[in-house]
């Protein structure tokens, strides 16, 4: 199942997306994808740091997805969710953390970003 998928399918993941949306402005355009849930997406794949699993996948914006993509990560015990949007444009790479993670977790999210670019990269080769 995709990201978009499981948030659809799950109730508590989708409130979980919901309070993590709260923490993006309304008036933000280039969030636009991750309101409606709309763009290609990757499946969900589980992760394990530190002996700790986690469910994680990607989402970005249609036509756009090089400059402008989230990566979601999801406590399974818990149903807590994470997730970081990174945008390119005509500035640096900027990162976006949403539902507070701290250091560590956005690390491991900051890792998930970087693993999902050397698979995109590599699908392009």
């Amino acid at each position: 199942m995709t990201f978009p998928q499981v948030v659809a399918k799950n109730a508590a993941y989708r409130s979980s997306w919901h309070g993590l949306l709260a923490e993006v402005p309304a008036g933000d355009r280039e969030a636009g994808f991750m309101r409606s849930l709309a763009g290609p997406a990757t499946l969900m794949l589980v992760v394990r740091y530190d002996g700790r699993s986690y469910v994680t996948g990607t989402i970005c914006e249609l036509r756009n997805c090089a400059a402008n993509d989230v990566v979601a990560l999801i406590v399974p015990e818990t149903g807590r969710m994470y997730a970081v949007q990174r945008r390119r444009g005509d500035v640096p790479l900027r990162y976006r953390f949403l539902g507070h993670p701290d250091a560590a977790m956005q690390g491991i999210l900051v890792d998930q970003a970087e693993r999902a670019d050397r698979h995109r990269a590599e699908l392009l080769r």
